[in-house]
């Protein structure tokens, strides 16, 4: 009888002990697979230079068409034109524009007036052909063609950074994109300092994305300072930060990684040095190269 229970006695751990080791193996079985799946997920959603999660398909885009583009010889031109060849023919969708007021305070397509010699009406400006052939567009007008192609995406040049000329710019924006549906979710905001993000939030214009361009800003090269604006875009959500190309470096790479604040860099045309400033950055913005022209050398880089 004690024999007995003894046999009996070792049957029942070694099944208590294999029921323990199948658990075992299922919990660390499952937390692989976790593991796995979380991998996965962030390193689609997640930019290889920082830890910023890229959620619109604009944000997505490596190139971004400076004052849309060139056409033929002529680069700033802000032209009907040139939005259509880098449209359709270069099938670009970022593209970045200029916009200033007219004498009648209406928001037209242009770099500057300094061609004209003065500040023109919206009539005397739309008549007026860059180099005799090109056509001026109004902000209206540029609506109208991105409610007809609705995976244009704009980045805002708005020029002005005092509020007098702010509010007179962006109310005659408001009105006009008031007439027209779903349009104003695909314009990304330019600001040029803090109270500009700050009066176009209070007045609460319907537009999501904001950029802080550093061209009137950054002046006195602090890196203090330059801390400061990449905490403000982390604590307001703007989605990236523009500067000129010369002024990357090291330090600013290593501020885009701690905020998580994106870098864009303008003006670059040369492909060599693109292809390099995007293992850095995020985006370049650029007159004359297109995504299926920079892939074609990154390919051909690769095999030399």
């Amino acid at each position: 009888m004690k024999k007995h229970y003894r046999v009996k006695k070792k049957k029942n751990v070694k099944k208590i002990y294999f029921s323990f080791s199948l658990i075992y193996k299922f919990i660390f079985i499952f937390f692989l697979f976790l593991m796995a799946f979380f991998i996965l997920f962030y390193k689609k959603r997640r930019n290889t230079n920082n830890n910023y999660v890229y959620k619109s398909s604009w944000e997505k885009e490596r190139l971004i068409v400076h004052a849309l583009g060139k056409i033929n010889t002529t680069i700033y031109s802000n032209t009907l034109e040139a939005l259509k060849y880098w449209y359709f023919e270069k099938n670009m969708r970022l593209m970045e524009a200029d916009f200033h007021l007219t004498s009648d305070n209406h928001v037209v397509l242009t770099h500057d007036f300094s061609i004209l010699g003065r500040i023109p009406t919206l009539e005397e400006f739309k008549k007026y052909r860059l180099n005799g052939y090109l056509t001026r567009i109004s902000f209206e007008d540029l609506v109208i063609f991105m409610e007809q192609h609705n995976d244009l995406y704009i980045i805002t040049d708005t020029k002005f950074d005092d509020i007098y000329h702010i509010q007179i710019e962006f109310d005659e924006m408001i009105e006009i994109l008031s007439r027209h549906k779903n349009v104003n979710e695909r314009f990304i905001i330019e600001i040029y300092n803090e109270n500009m993000y700050f009066f176009l939030k209070e007045k609460k214009y319907p537009f999501k994305n904001f950029m802080f361009t550093m061209y009137k800003r950054w002046f006195n090269r602090n890196y203090t300072d330059l801390e400061n604006i990449f905490y403000f875009c982390a604590k307001n959500k703007i989605k990236g930060i523009i500067m000129y190309s010369y002024l990357f470096n090291s330090r600013i790479n290593t501020l885009s990684k701690k905020y998580s604040i994106p870098v864009y860099l303008h003006t670059e045309n040369n492909l060599d040095r693109i292809s390099k400033f995007l293992e850095n950055v995020r985006g370049i913005f650029s007159d004359e190269v297109d995504k299926s022209t920079l892939d074609a050398y990154l390919l051909n880089s690769t095999k030399i």
